[in-house]
């Protein structure tokens, strides 16, 4: 019983928890970012980015709103970044 619920615990997960990489840079102050995809990503999503550190712990920046899906691996935020994000550090979106 216990691995039932934990395949579906999983699959939950799977569907609400929703995560893509950025496949650009992005700067404090833009307000569009370039993911891997915007797939199971709409317009009024709360996300944030997080991204491994010098140190080796996690930078995070929460309360990013998404405006608009602008294609397929472009999105627009309401308001701009106020960090920079590399893709060199493993920056993910994560709604």
């Amino acid at each position: 019983m216990e691995d039932l619920i934990d395949a579906i615990r999983r699959i939950i997960e799977r569907w609400v928890r929703t995560t893509t990489h950025l496949t650009a840079d992005a700067s404090a102050g833009d307000d569009t970012i370039t993911v891997f995809t915007t797939s199971r990503f709409s317009a009024g999503d709360e996300i944030l980015i997080k991204a491994t550190n010098d140190e080796g712990g996690e930078d995070t920046e929460f309360g990013l709103i998404i405006e608009e899906i602008v294609d397929r691996n472009t999105i627009r935020l309401t308001e701009p970044l106020e960090f920079n994000w590399a893709i060199a550090d493993d920056a993910t979106i994560i709604k």
